[in-house]
């Protein structure tokens, strides 16, 4: 009798049939961690954008004269976006200012809105109070006098 020495047809289609759904299954866990990665990754991004714009917000709202908190829209636009200003003692470069007698010098005008894709920007404009701190006049979108 004749020693066989290689795979009968049936043979090879069975192992390549076995071959394509090992990888099948191989690749379809691939991707679906692939996909809960990203999702995660997403997820945890945005979590920090909204932890950071939170916290600049606390902050501002910690420091800000109460008395000028204002926010938007207001009723005489109201078809304006969402948004907030507020007077604060510090100035554009983020320095604490101080009267002369200890007191907080409010020298700045801090702004949050959604632009058009829905994102927060804040921005700031810098202001002479004359010691008294006023609600803004200027509505947050609006890009008169803002910085890039």
């Amino acid at each position: 009798m004749m020693g066989r020495r290689g795979f009968t047809m049936i043979e090879m289609v069975i192992y390549f049939g076995l071959s394509v759904m090992v990888l099948g299954v191989v690749m379809a866990v691939f991707f679906t961690g692939r996909s809960n990665f990203e999702a995660t990754s997403s997820s945890y991004l945005v979590s920090q954008d909204a932890e950071a714009a939170l916290r600049w917000l606390k902050t501002d709202l910690q420091e800000a004269a109460l008395s000028s908190i204002r926010v938007y829209p207001n009723p005489d636009s109201p078809s304006s976006p969402p948004g907030l200003s507020m007077a604060m003692a510090r100035n554009l470069e983020g320095e604490f200012q101080f009267s002369k007698w200890g007191g907080p010098l409010w020298s700045t005008y801090v702004y949050y809105t959604l632009d058009n894709e829905g994102k927060l920007v804040r921005w700031m404009e810098e202001h002479d109070f004359n010691g008294v701190p006023s609600a803004s006049t200027k509505a947050p979108e609006s890009t008169e006098g803002r910085k890039a």
